[in-house]
């Protein structure tokens, strides 16, 4: 065979060996070591039924899914616990609740925080939605508040729960119905990947 067949033939197959070593070397440096973090949307909820008055005297009732003031007793306060991670970002609060009696106000549902440090500190409005109003009856409603104030969760400095009063007029101690109700409240809020 001629040098020149010889190395016509041999010259293909040295490259392609060639070519082989390097893409193989070229994989194993080429493997991330790190993935970047994302930013994900995650909402919290507590049904009506998990709402807990703070008052003892204040009774009260469920009805399906809604938890009811059932009479004039006690501040008809209920809080809830969300369970918000630490470094989540809240970026809304929703309340779904009933009022169907022009005498009764489901008002100040909100989240609230309170300093967890020595001086304590008064509870804080970190969002609030609006009242159903003692005048009106709106029935079923579903309010929210996107405007959060101390939107960052730190569970070493602070408290955080759910709370709604719901307030009856004057003559209503003996009411007992659903006509003022909580039904449920969810939080939505932004944690990263490396967080959450």
């Amino acid at each position: 065979m001629p040098t020149s067949l010889l190395g016509r033939v041999l010259r293909p197959v040295t490259l392609l060996a060639a070519a082989m070593l390097l893409s193989q070397a070229t994989l194993s440096v080429a493997t991330p070591t790190t993935t970047a973090a994302t930013t994900l949307t995650r909402t919290v909820s507590c049904a009506g039924l998990n709402f807990h008055p703070i008052d003892s005297r204040t009774t009260y009732r469920w009805e399906g899914p809604m938890l009811y003031r059932f009479d004039g007793q006690g501040d008809g306060w209920f809080l809830c616990d969300p369970n918000l991670p630490n470094k989540a970002k809240v970026t809304r609060i929703r309340f779904t609740v009933r009022d169907v009696l022009n005498q009764i106000d489901v008002r100040y549902c909100g989240l609230v925080r309170s300093g967890l440090g020595t001086s304590g500190g008064a509870p804080v409005a970190m969002g609030v939605i609006e009242n159903t109003g003692l005048a009106a009856a709106p029935g079923i409603v579903r309010r929210s508040d996107s405007s959060i104030s101390y939107a960052t969760i730190d569970q070493t400095a602070y408290a955080y729960w759910l709370q709604c009063q719901i307030h009856f007029g004057a003559g209503l101690g003996g009411l007992g119905g659903p006509y003022g109700a909580i039904i449920g409240a969810e939080v939505t809020y932004r944690i990263s990947s490396t967080n959450g």
